[in-house]
Formats: structure tokens, sequence, C-alpha cells
């Protein structure tokens, strides 16, 4: 549970890097910040975020965050559970103050395949409970998304 909260609190840190506008140029490729760290020990680091998107998709943008700030409200709604939730995209939606109209569901579960698809990776740069700087590689905001139409359910 403080792994998903500390998660949650980097992001927001970090959001205006990692959430560009979705108009900005580069929200397809990958994408680096870069600066110098002094570790516990004295020794100075390179720190570094990289956003890295899936092959011929688009990174994150300012949707994006919208929507995953969405689904930790609804997540934290439901108690908080530790295993995978079933929402529906008007649920979202209506958290969005969206009419769940086709163009609207299709955006978000856009922006659900990109929070599955693109990976985030932190040198000496994610900030843990304790203060330290972690390094964690590959990470992923949804590490499971199943979207089933309608018409590809069982009754």
């Amino acid at each position: 549970m403080a792994e998903i909260i500390s998660t949650e609190a980097n992001y927001d840190r970090w959001s205006n890097f990692i959430f560009p506008h979705s108009k900005s140029a580069n929200i397809y490729g990958r994408r680096t910040k870069q600066w110098e760290v002094k570790l516990p020990d004295g020794r100075v680091a390179e720190s570094m975020i990289e956003v890295i998107p899936a092959q011929d998709a688009k990174s994150y943008t300012t949707k994006t965050y919208d929507v995953f700030l969405a689904l930790i409200a609804l997540w934290k709604e439901r108690s908080m559970p530790d295993e995978p939730i079933e929402l529906f995209l008007s649920d979202i939606a209506k958290k969005l103050d969206l009419k769940p109209s086709g163009k609207a569901l299709n955006s978000i579960v856009e922006e659900l395949r990109c929070l599955e698809e693109t990976k985030t990776s932190w040198v000496f740069s994610f900030q843990t409970k304790s203060g330290s700087e972690e390094t964690y590689k590959g990470q992923r905001v949804l590490s499971h998304f199943q979207y089933t139409k309608l018409k590809e359910r069982s009754l």
C-alpha cells in the first residue's frame, strides 16, 4: 500500500515533466530529465527520469494524467483493494465530468492503454516514504488493463 501511495506522490511531484500538455511536440518517443544528486554516502550521482512509450505510440499527456487521477479516486472510493478492480468507462467519464459519449469513452480507452504501455524509469529519483531516492526501471502505472466491448462480454 505504501508503495502505491509513494508512486502517486512521485508522479504528482514530476507531473509537469511526465505529463506534458497534449499539444506538446514531444509526446512521441523517449523523454529524459537529468540532474545531479548527492547520495547519503556523499557521492554525487546522475539522477534521471525517463518516460518510454510503447513503440510508435504516444506517451503520457495531461489527458493521461486526468485519467490517472480519476483511477486513483475510484480506487480510493473502493477501499483501495490490492487486487485488480473492474470499472466501467462511464465511471471514469463521470469522475472527469465528461458525458459518456463515444468520443469521450474512446479517448479514455486510449489514455488507459497509454498508462499500461508507457514505462517510466527512475534513477536515483524515486522518493520513498523514508525520504531516500531509489531506482526503479520500467515502472508502469497500470500493470493490468483489459478492455472488453459489450458485444464481447458473456452474459
